[in-house]
């Protein structure tokens, strides 16, 4: 509160105290923005030889496995698919703005156009086909995305009824019990194959619907079950766990492995994991290229930055600098082969 008489002229210079000095009656508010380069690496092991040296923190970065059904078969179980999907190793980009908020709706690209508190950029703002029954091209649209999926719009399209086939299939399949607790009613299910699910398994542990398995099954038992997710789980985390930026010349990166049945395991279908999408590897960014998608569907994907004629390049190491890293080296030198560089990336301005 101001004493009597006391008054304040806002753009006279003069100590406003909480009050922000207007200049021609505007107040510049300035905002911090940078790039954030790191390196990622999942799928690999830090070890050499028979020694393990230090665990891979990139290994936790897991988007889930789903599943979907074979359109020929001679029964349920031989139609079934297990799909796993990996993230792309290489050089990944975030983009800091400050002028939005750290919590949700600051970082939600989706609400402000493209642009949030903390963001990866993505090089290649495009659909990723999924594999199987979902590769077919009679189910996307002109431009080669799919449809949006609304399962609780009465008037379904035919991409709409096949995906709802899939999932409902996948519920007498996997999980009866925890859809009548869901629904309220038990789902119409017959057949030698209803609730076969937790019978298969991947690599020793046993499979579990996904959202079953986080609310049935306690922490200490999770660890022997691998969790499964039903047909059509297409998000903006899977596109954007391909944003990473690879040498120019790296070899086309392969994100999907399919499995099927083989005496209760899944084991690696090679045939239609060799159908899978396969992605080339992109080395190069201009702040001066990058637009919003005009399809909303995609505005989760990358992070709009400002355009400040800024770009960079991502390139292998030299030979040369990579000779002085030994795999016999010991594990805390520096010369260890696992610390070796993993690329090098260019900086320029227009």
């Amino acid at each position: 509160m101001l004493p009597n008489g006391t008054s304040i002229d806002f753009e006279g210079g003069q100590s406003t105290g909480e009050f922000n000095e207007l200049i021609n009656g505007e107040e510049t508010l300035s905002y911090n923005q940078f790039y954030l380069f790191e390196y990622r690496s999942p799928g690999e092991e830090f070890s050499s030889g028979k020694h393990y040296h230090s665990y891979n923190m990139d290994n936790n970065i897991q988007v889930g496995n789903q599943s979907f059904f074979m359109e020929q078969g001679n029964s349920v179980l031989e139609r079934f698919r297990m799909v796993t999907y990996d993230y792309q190793p290489g050089v990944l980009v975030w983009y800091f703005n400050s002028k939005f908020e750290r919590g949700p709706s600051g970082n939600d690209p989706y609400s402000n156009k493209g642009k949030g508190y903390l963001l990866t950029i993505d090089p290649k703002v495009e659909e990723l086909i999924l594999p199987g029954v979902f590769s077919d091209a009679k189910f996307l649209t002109k431009d080669g995305n799919y449809p949006e999926v609304d399962l609780e719009d009465e008037n379904e399209n035919d991409f709409e009824k096949f995906v709802k086939a899939q999932r409902d299939e996948f519920t007498c399949f996997a999980y009866t019990r925890y859809a009548t607790y869901i629904n309220g009613e038990a789902p119409n299910c017959s057949g030698d194959y209803v609730d076969y699910l937790p019978k298969l398994t991947f690599e020793g542990k046993n499979l579990f619907y996904r959202r079953e398995l986080f609310n049935d099954v306690l922490p200490n038992e999770q660890q022997s079950t691998l969790g499964i997710g039903d047909p059509f789980r297409l998000t903006a985390t899977i596109r954007v766990g391909l944003s990473t930026f690879r040498p120019e010349g790296s070899a086309d990166f392969r994100p999907f492995k399919v499995y099927k049945a083989q005496n209760n395991e899944m084991v690696l279908d090679a045939i239609e994991t060799e159908k899978t999408a396969r992605v080339a590897p992109i080395s190069s960014f201009k702040d001066s290229e990058q637009s919003l998608p005009a399809n909303k569907y995609f505005h989760g994907d990358s992070s709009m930055v400002e355009k400040k004629g800024f770009s960079f390049r991502v390139t292998a190491p030299h030979k040369n600098a990579l000779k002085g890293y030994d795999s016999a080296a010991p594990a805390g030198s520096n010369d260890n082969f696992l610390r070796r560089p993993r690329a090098k990336v260019y900086f320029d301005w227009e």
